[in-house]
């Protein structure tokens, strides 16, 4: 395994330090971008998909409908379709790699997935009643919904969580009982698990297989996930203040003021934050020292009601509307974070590999949005079950301006009865090199089956 990586990341440093001293020319955006109105299906959740630009707006439980939205040209978005309540439209999530999103279809009862270039229906899954929001692990190709409406089974009773294999659509985990009645779910992709609100409370389950039932977090809701600094957002009941808690020990790090809407920018690590009950600025936070970086807005008059943020193209989807008709007709708007503008971007062609597949990365990006050249330290690795292996390891370079390389695809190397099975992954991080401090991370779980 090492000779042939090393041998294929000789060609690919070269190939690297050539195209980085090529400077591309940036051109400056106004904030926000683009905008379009649509038909408000009391939204429930939002969610994005990165590779295609495509934007889901759902409802939650009971009988929803869902929007689709373009916004490849962020100038003008526009409305692809709508999903009808019948055949989905309660809670929606996104699969990037596989071009997929699932939804549910309410008082029916099923999971339904669909492709992401036809919007078509393939694949269904019955969970007994009314889903209402979900969340997607990368990692192990699991969708996660939380259900109402029919109770739930052991070991804390009352509505359940559900975990479904993507690709089967198989149910691996099943009438999961959260100990209340269930809202928001996220996981957390570093760990593997999954929190979902019970009533007044978050329910803790570990990663899959178990979904062991840990200990609750009393009187908070889960909001958003960090996985790459392994940091955990919920929401107090009662103040509506951002619990900011350690992913690893589930264990309370800070407070931070009451939240209208709330997102976390994975790459760079911001947080947006629209005070309560919501009007039309948006924080931007330094999601270490949860200090003010700048304020965001959409247009006087609109009152935001969801924020969902595209990490890996820096963009920060708002859904605004007037507050008098906010239960009928809503505007998407696109804006764009003023961040770092380095990146390091990877994506993996499958989430698993068997014996005589080719473990490929089809894209392996590097950028700097900015108009001045950025000094950086470079690290790209390969983790395998037994260790981890650098492949670039640059302390000082210099990212010219308007630089955007990708080096894709990448085969890295055949699966054999070698290959050591299990949890890998192919990741890469930009630091500061004088501070350390983290400009750009994209980590990428995949997995051997032997």
């Amino acid at each position: 395994m090492r000779q042939g990586c090393s041998t294929v990341f000789v060609s690919l440093v070269r190939s690297f330090i050539v195209l980085s001293s090529l400077a591309l020319p940036v051109s400056a955006v106004a904030q926000p971008v683009g905008h379009v109105p649509f038909t408000n299906p009391g939204i429930g959740q939002m969610e994005i998909n990165p590779n295609t630009d495509r934007v889901y707006i759902a409802g939650g439980f009971a009988q929803n409908f869902m929007t689709v939205i373009d916004a490849s040209n962020p100038s003008s978005p526009s409305i692809v379709t709508t999903i009808s309540a019948g055949n989905g439209g309660s809670g929606v999530i996104v699969n990037p790699t596989a071009n997929t999103f699932f939804t549910s279809n309410g008082f029916s009862g099923q999971v339904l997935r669909y492709d992401g270039v036809t919007n078509t229906q393939n694949g269904t899954v019955g969970i007994g009643a009314c889903g209402g929001i979900f969340d997607y692990n990368p990692n192990t190709n699991l969708v996660y919904v939380v259900r109402q409406c029919a109770g739930g089974g052991p070991p804390a009773g009352v509505d359940p969580l559900y975990a479904i294999d993507a690709a089967t659509m198989g149910i691996v985990g099943n009438n999961l009982g959260t100990g209340g009645v269930v809202g928001t779910v996220r996981v957390n992709r570093a760990t593997g698990k999954a929190y979902a609100r019970a009533s007044a409370n978050t329910s803790v389950f570990g990663p899959s297989p178990a979904f062991t039932f840990g200990p609750q977090i009393p009187n908070v809701y889960p909001v958003a996930v960090n996985h790459h600094n392994n940091r955990l957002y919920l929401q107090n009941v009662t103040t509506g203040a951002i619990h900011v808690h350690d992913g690893a020990t589930d264990g309370f790090i800070t407070t931070l003021p009451p939240a209208g809407a709330f997102s976390v920018n994975t790459a760079n690590d911001h947080l947006y934050v629209t005070d309560p009950p919501g009007g039309n600025s948006i924080k931007v936070l330094d999601g270490v020292s949860h200090n003010l970086i700048t304020t965001l807005t959409i247009p006087s008059g609109k009152a935001v009601q969801v924020i969902t943020a595209d990490s890996t193209k820096n963009r920060l989807y708002v859904v605004g509307c007037v507050p008098a008709t906010c239960s009928s007709t809503s505007e998407l708007y696109v804006l764009l974070d003023p961040d770092s503008g380095i990146r390091c971007e990877i994506d993996m062609s499958q989430p698993s590999y068997t014996s005589g597949q080719t473990i490929t990365a089809t894209s392996l990006r590097f950028a700097n949005t900015n108009t001045t050249a950025a000094s950086v330290e470079i690290k790209v690795w390969l983790g395998a079950p037994t260790g981890k292996l650098p492949i670039i390891n640059v302390p000082a370079a210099s990212f010219p301006a308007g630089l955007d390389v990708n080096l894709g695809p990448v085969p890295l190397f055949p699966v054999t009865a070698a290959t050591p099975p299990g949890q890998w992954e192919f990741s890469c991080r930009i630091l500061d090199p004088i501070t350390g401090k983290l400009l750009a991370e994209d980590l990428n779980g995949f997995v051997v089956v032997p």
